[in-house]
């Protein structure tokens, strides 16, 4: 009896230890989609969501700390190809000229899922980022989900941001 429960409190403490974040699975993208979220975040709806600056585009699904300085928001677009080669050319235009220093631009996969993982630091909003942005395949749309934080708070919060992509799957 006590090898089960000495296993159950040793996995939660790692999750816990391992990010600095309690960390709980949550289902977005009108339910095509779960991952996990630390605990203490606010959620926002798109309808609930007000943006830093106005009239830019509201995320479906938005996550973030009291005072935003790290936000996770994923937005559906219509399903675009299959294949997400055109996820790199897309990334590197769609942040070129924005003082950005691209790590990483290239699919990964999780699970069974491909993804297209794109980490850099950029200005957004006048303010030094880093930033995780992803493109997957759900059912019925593609989904383009960011999960940044200011620069300052990146050895922080990289190893979270890094198990929330690890644990990107699409729902039955």
């Amino acid at each position: 009896m006590k090898t089960p429960l000495i296993l159950i409190l040793s996995i939660f403490l790692s999750v816990i230890s391992s990010t600095g974040y309690e960390l709980e699975r949550k289902t977005i993208a009108d339910g095509e989609v779960s991952l996990l979220i630390p605990k203490e975040f606010s959620y926002a709806s798109k309808a609930e969501y007000v943006p830093k600056v106005a009239g830019d585009p509201k995320p479906d699904d938005y996550f973030s700390n009291e005072d935003r300085s790290i936000e996770i928001g994923f937005m559906k677009i219509p399903k675009q190809k299959a294949d997400l080669s055109w996820a790199k050319d897309f990334m590197t235009a769609t942040f070129r000229g924005n003082e950005t220093s691209f790590y990483f631009n290239d699919i990964i996969t999780n699970g069974d899922t491909e993804i297209h993982l794109a980490e850099f630091d950029g200005v957004f909003e006048g303010k030094k980022q880093h930033s995780k942005t992803v493109i997957f395949n759900g059912k019925n749309s593609t989904i383009i989900g960011n999960i940044s934080c200011y620069i300052e708070l990146r050895e922080d919060w990289n190893a979270t941001a890094e198990e929330i992509v690890r644990s990107i799957q699409l729902t039955d």
